[in-house]
C-alpha cells in the first residue's frame, strides 16, 4: 500500500512516454511488429497487459527484450494505452 503512489506514478510515466511516442512515430502495438523490432534490439520497453492471457509468443518477445537491455513493465488494463495488450516505445 505504501508503495502505490509509486508504482502508479512510475506506469503513469510509461504510459505518456508512450503518447509521446505516438507522435514521433517510435512505438508499435501489434505483437508481429514488435517481435521483429526486438529482434533488431530497437524496443527500449516493452509495456504488456497485465491481465492478458499467456502467450509464448509475447513471453518470447518479452524475454528477447530484456536481454537486448529493454525494460518489461506490466501494466494494469486500465491504463493500458492500447486496446492490443501489448504495446512499445522503440530506442530509436
Amino acid at each position: 500500500k505504501v508503495m502505490e503512489p509509486y508504482y502508479v506514478a512510475t506506469i503513469q510515466k510509461v504510459v505518456n512516454e508512450y503518447q509521446e511516442a505516438k507522435g514521433t512515430g517510435t512505438c508499435m502495438d501489434a505483437l508481429p511488429d514488435i517481435s521483429d523490432a526486438a529482434e533488431a534490439g530497437k524496443v527500449a520497453t516493452l509495456l504488456v497487459e497485465a491481465d492478458r492471457p499467456e502467450d509464448m509468443d509475447l513471453d518470447a518477445v518479452s524475454d528477447q527484450v530484456s536481454n537486448m537491455g529493454g525494460k518489461v513493465i506490466m501494466i494494469p488494463k486500465e491504463m493500458m494505452p492500447t486496446n492490443t495488450g501489448v504495446a512499445c516505445i522503440l530506442r530509436y
